[in-house]
């Protein structure tokens, strides 16, 4: 069985889906948004045993059924409207969270397509930079600071344009969508 873990509007997966049933190949869908709200978990070692399931509104699928993962672009876990104190709320959304998290670290022996912490690796910029200098590449000049004079000097020494871009790809999503793409900058 493939899981796929997503969110309730990839389009993406729909395609994919598709495809997936014509050949007959038995999946299952996971959009973390609905968890834990819609979607539970259980995990308990008894007997000496680890047991892992997903109960879903209309089946429930053992973790060891599972053999590939698909992990493309879920989306944080709601916690529940009910719980209206913000700290509960930040203690749940924490531990809901953290449980997904610790679920994707348990099932390492899956085969993986984009494994989550494969992920978090890859969107190191700092760790990206720096292996690229060990391992010979040549890469532009480059600077990450908070000073902006520290930038004038930089421009002034190469003397062409510079490409302004965040560190995090934060993208504002209130009042409405928002977000820093890289861009040419001149001093």
């Amino acid at each position: 069985m493939i899981l796929i873990v997503s969110t309730t509007d990839d389009p993406h997966c729909d395609i994919v889906i598709r495809e997936l049933n014509a050949m007959g190949t038995p999946w299952c869908r996971f959009n973390t948004e609905l968890f834990p709200r819609h979607v539970h978990l259980e995990i308990a070692v008894r007997r000496n045993q680890f047991n892992a399931s997903i109960h879903f509104p209309d089946k429930t699928i053992n973790v060891a059924e599972i053999r590939s993962v698909w992990y493309r672009r879920p989306e944080p876990p709601i916690v529940s409207a009910l719980v209206t104190e913000p700290d509960a709320r930040n203690v749940a959304q924490a531990e809901t969270q953290s449980l997904l998290r610790q679920l994707w670290a348990a099932m390492h022996d899956k085969f993986w397509m984009s494994w989550p912490l494969n992920l978090r690796r890859s969107d190191q910029k700092l760790l990206q930079l720096r292996l690229a200098v060990m391992l010979g590449f040549i890469l532009p000049e480059t600077i990450i600071t908070q000073n902006a004079e520290t930038v004038r000097q930089l421009a002034a020494e190469i003397g062409t344009e510079l490409a302004v871009k965040t560190i995090s790809g934060i993208v504002i999503e209130k009042p409405v969508i928002r977000a820093v793409y890289t861009r040419r900058q001149l001093s």
